[in-house]
């Protein structure tokens, strides 16, 4: 799978709508805006945020299988502390190393000036696939963010694992 996965950045209504349906099938494990997406207002967050050229604070990427099917994709919304991060893998294609493979490919991304090269990551405390990637990955436990939320964080100037 992951030699054949095709990563690309948002560039179509086509592919926000196929990120809403992914997000949505990821929402138990989300760790903010966990609500329900309708196609209607992921156009609209298309047209208003992400449609337009300027500078982008937030970038999105979709992952398609060999086939063309998205089966992921990952986000960077970028702070001057560093690079928020979300990874979601539609549930039929769990297990076979997607979200290993989309962290990686944010690992890559080089953040716009004033943005610490950090990757920052918040995850649910009882999401143990997730607590044991992040670790396996390098990246460093900092403590709770809020009750049930912890956050790791993998500062991209260190060598990485």
């Amino acid at each position: 799978m992951k030699s054949s996965l095709n990563i690309t950045a948002l560039n179509s209504l086509a592919d926000a709508l196929a990120v809403a349906a992914i997000r949505n099938d990821c929402r138990a494990w989300l760790t903010n805006h966990s609500g329900y997406i309708s196609p209607l207002a992921q156009a609209r967050w298309w047209k208003r945020n992400y449609s337009a050229p300027g500078n982008k604070n937030y970038r999105v990427w979709l992952a398609r299988d060999a086939t063309g099917v998205p089966c992921a994709y990952a986000a960077l919304a970028y702070e001057p502390a560093g690079a928020l991060l979300t990874v979601c893998v539609a549930p039929a294609f769990r297990q076979q190393g997607l979200g290993g493979t989309m962290l990686r490919f944010l690992t890559e991304q080089s953040p716009p000036p004033g943005v610490a090269p950090k990757l920052i990551a918040t995850i649910r405390a009882d999401n143990s696939n997730s607590l044991a990637l992040h670790t396996k990955l390098g990246y460093t436990a900092c403590g709770e963010e809020s009750p049930g939320l912890l956050r790791y964080e993998l500062n991209l100037t260190e060598p990485r694992r």
